[in-house]
């Protein structure tokens, strides 16, 4: 079953602008590994594209873990600080370095 922390809007804050990103794993042990490190990365890391911190681009991100015939997919979904077309904009920069590499065991 999909797992979505309870997240508040701080008032006064619109999130009109939000980012949704799929990923693929293999099973639910390295979804779930991912959907933590994801979390924690955009949370707490900063990009080595733009040096600022990955907060300030996807704020405020919301994950679950879901369960497929094959695979498992992670969801997460944040709000776009610099507006819908930001998306674009990390995109063409490559800055979506909090969702690869993860940690070896």
């Amino acid at each position: 079953l999909p797992t979505v922390p309870d997240r508040a809007t701080p008032e006064g804050q619109v999130e009109a602008h939000r980012l949704t990103m799929l990923f693929v794993v293999d099973d639910m042990a390295d979804a779930q590994a991912a959907r933590r490190e994801i979390v924690a990365r955009l949370a707490g890391d900063r990009s080595p594209v733009t040096g600022d911190p990955y907060a300030d681009r996807i704020a405020n991100p919301v994950a679950a873990v879901l369960e497929g015939d094959d695979r498992a997919v992670v969801s997460i979904s944040g709000a776009l600080a610099g507006g819908t077309a930001d998306w674009l904009d990390i995109l063409g920069d490559r800055d979506l370095g909090f969702a690869f590499w993860l940690p070896e065991e």
